[in-house]
């Protein structure tokens, strides 16, 4: 790239390049990718390991798992609601008088 070329720009025809199905490592003849590359530090992995399971869900992981998040969303739910009625059944007693 010319003097205007920076990551930003690498990175822009990458997209396009991406967008339009062409191969950004061979882009007019230019490797994009390896020329991003060498703007700025070392690129980090994509593939990240798998993560270690926690010990207490291995030794639950045939009973369910862990049914404390349910109830909370259940009681969120519950309290909604009631807070819906309580509004709607204020709304209609100040219509009435």
């Amino acid at each position: 790239m010319g003097e205007g070329g920076g990551p930003a720009a690498y990175a822009q025809l990458i997209l396009a390049a991406h967008a339009h199905g062409d191969d950004p490592r061979d882009f007019g003849g230019a490797d994009l990718v390896r020329q991003l590359n060498a703007t700025g530090p070392a690129p980090v992995s994509t593939t990240a390991p798998p993560a270690p399971k926690a010990q207490r869900d291995a030794g639950e992981e045939g009973k369910g798992g862990d049914s404390a998040g349910i109830w909370w969303m259940v009681g969120a739910g519950v309290a909604a609601g009631a807070g819906i009625g309580i509004l709607l059944s204020g709304r209609r007693k100040n219509k009435q008088q």
